[in-house]
Formats: C-alpha cells, sequence, structure tokens
C-alpha cells in the first residue's frame, strides 16, 4: 500500500491530509495560513512533518493561483509568494516526488475521481469563484494554465466573481430576497459552464455553500431557464459533501 500527502492551501487556512491509494483519508490538520513568505512555508513544512510516515510516496499541493510546472505564478489571495517555486522546495526541503496544482483543480479531480465521472466541473465559491475542468478524467489546463477562470467572466458590467462570490453579499443584508437573487446569478454562470462544456455534473463548494438551501430553487429555476437543449436540463447540480476534497485532489495528482 502507497500513502500520499495531499496539501490544500487557502487564503485563510491550510489543510492537510494523509491519504491511502483509495483516496481514504488518514489523518488531518487544519492551520492558519501564513501571512509571510518565511510563515507561509512554516505552515507547510509542518503539517508535512505531521502527516509524514515512512512510506509516503508523494505529496501534492493545491494552491489559489496560477500555477505552471510547479511554480506559483501569480496568487492574489497571496501576494508574497508570485513566481513561488514551490514544488522545488518541497522536493528538496523532503525529497519526496512533489506536484503543485490550482486548488480548484485538485477540488474537481478529487469529486471526479471519487464520484467516477469522467467529465466534470467544479465551482467554488468563497471569498472568489474558483472553477477546475475535468474532460475524460484529467485536469483540463488549457494553454497557459488558466482554463476554468469562470470568475473572470464579464457579466452586468463587472465579472461573475462580484455576483457569486462572497463578494456579492458585502453590505448587503442575509435575507430572502438578497439570497434568491444571488441564486438567479449563480443560475446564470451555471448556465454558461453547462452550454459551454456540457458535463455531467457540476459540484458546488467553497463557504458560500453552507447556505445552499437558501438560493438553490433560485438557481436551479434560472439554470433551467435558459438552456435550449433539453438534455441539458438533466445535467446534475450537486454540492460537495467531502470536507476534504481540495486536499485528497492534490493527492490525487499522483495518479491514484
Amino acid at each position: 500500500m502507497k500513502y500520499f500527502i495531499g496539501i490544500d492551501i487557502g487564503a485563510t487556512k491550510t489543510e492537510g491530509v494523509l491519504v491511502d491509494e483509495k483516496g481514504k483519508v488518514l489523518n488531518s490538520f487544519k492551520v492558519l495560513t501564513g501571512k509571510n513568505k518565511k510563515k507561509f512555508l512554516e505552515v507547510v513544512f509542518n503539517l508535512i512533518r505531521k502527516l509524514r510516515i515512512k512510506k509516503v510516496s508523494g505529496i501534492g499541493i493545491g494552491v489559489p493561483g496560477q500555477v505552471n510546472n510547479g511554480i506559483l505564478v501569480k496568487a492574489p489571495n497571496l501576494p508574497f509568494a508570485q513566481n513561488f517555486n514551490l514544488k522545488k522546495i518541497i522536493q528538496k526541503k523532503f525529497k519526496i516526488k512533489t506536484l503543485v496544482e490550482n486548488d480548484a483543480n485538485c477540488f474537481a479531480l478529487a469529486e471526479a475521481r471519487l464520484r467516477k465521472k469522467k467529465n466534470l466541473v467544479g465551482l467554488t465559491l468563497g471569498s472568489g469563484v474558483g472553477g477546475g475542468i475535468i474532460i475524460g478524467g484529467e485536469i483540463h489546463h488549457g494553454k497557459d494554465n488558466l482554463a476554468g477562470e469562470f470568475g473572470q467572466i464579464v457579466y452586468k458590467n463587472k465579472t461573475y466573481e462580484d455576483y457569486c462570490s462572497g463578494k456579492f453579499f458585502e453590505r448587503k443584508i442575509f435575507n430572502k430576497k438578497n439570497f434568491e437573487e444571488y441564486g438567479n446569478h449563480l443560475g446564470n454562470l451555471i448556465d454558461v459552464v453547462v452550454n459551454s462544456l456540457n458535463p455531467e455534473m457540476v459540484v458546488l463548494g467553497g463557504s458560500v455553500v453552507k447556505s445552499f438551501s437558501l438560493f438553490k430553487k433560485s438557481m436551479k429555476r434560472s439554470f433551467k431557464s435558459k438552456l435550449t437543449y433539453p438534455q441539458l436540463k438533466r445535467t446534475q447540480i450537486v454540492v460537495s459533501k467531502n470536507k476534504h476534497a481540495g486536499a485528497i485532489g492534490a493527492a490525487f495528482l499522483h495518479n491514484l
């Protein structure tokens, strides 16, 4: 049996898991993300030390930004980590094969593998909107590793991120009307995703989905009202039930 470490780095919290070949979580820890490069690395190093056992075959790391060949090119929520070769640093430190990937891609990969879906889109709805695309069971990166940036699509003179992430609720009252409006906007975004990629399933994750019951109806109504082809209305829209999905997906980068 082989074992792998998966690390999911967020703007505020970082989670690490130890999984077996089947993706079963054997151990996990969650800590605050470091706010400068030194603290950031200390947090990641300490997580790996806590999770490491003798038979660890690989380390996978999900980060909130653009990744190219293990280098964190740009991370809006981690301004100190631009052009940051995280893969090289971790491999040199621990002498274990390390892979680094965008966090939303890791989330989508975990959901696809665990649900046995070949074509799936994951949307992470938190402080921003992240997107991961799985085609034929593999992550679709695009030419510049920027595929899945659905939140940056222009919408109502702003972007979908302004209307479909936690940003929408800034300076708003948490009431029924605003949650219904949020659901309408999210339904429009899912409509774009489904019309463009025709996935088997769209999986929603992130902090905003804790309130899913409050915008579920308006989201589905908005989504279905704009689809021309009846087949697309059968696309499954579900909420992730796996609290470790991002970290498990990071471990899955090693083709478990």
